[in-house]
């Protein structure tokens, strides 16, 4: 019997420490129509997440039909480095993965590409609206 759209899985071996913004956003990226914002990109992202000392490891696989998230540390095609505090900013929507990778918040590893193209199912950074400069306060427009 065929099936309309791609499977999707999340994998969980033992969820512990990471019950937060970063697990609820893979969670919810993983019962998606994840490939419509996609396309054909195909392989693996691990999230490596520094906590204090330790660090935890979230992969997400992008296969043809299928979107397959584990925590795991197994190699991966690209992998992004941070702050458990930082990527939580980022799957919030209160931070963006560029500015954040320039501002060295994040370090990447690998196909940059791949990123890339990942990056547009993170939420949407709400602009905040333009504030005047102090050389244009109280002068006269016209």
């Amino acid at each position: 019997m065929p099936r309309d759209g791609p499977r999707r899985r999340w994998v969980a071996k033992g969820v512990d420490a990471i019950t937060n913004d970063t697990t609820s956003f893979l969670e919810r990226f993983a019962a998606s129509d994840a490939r419509t914002v996609l396309g054909s990109a195909r392989g693996s992202i691990r999230f490596d997440l520094r906590d204090g000392r330790r660090i935890e490891h979230r992969r997400v696989e992008l296969r043809r039909d299928e979107v397959v998230v584990s925590e795991s540390d197994a190699p991966a095609d690209c992998v992004l480095r941070a702050d458990r505090a930082v990527f939580d900013d980022i799957v919030e929507g209160r931070l963006s993965a560029m500015p954040a990778l320039l501002r060295g918040l994040v370090d990447v590893e690998g196909d940059a590409e791949l990123l890339v193209r990942f990056q547009r199912v993170f939420p949407v950074v709400a602009r905040r609206p333009d504030a005047a400069s102090s050389r244009t306060v109280g002068k006269r427009r016209g």
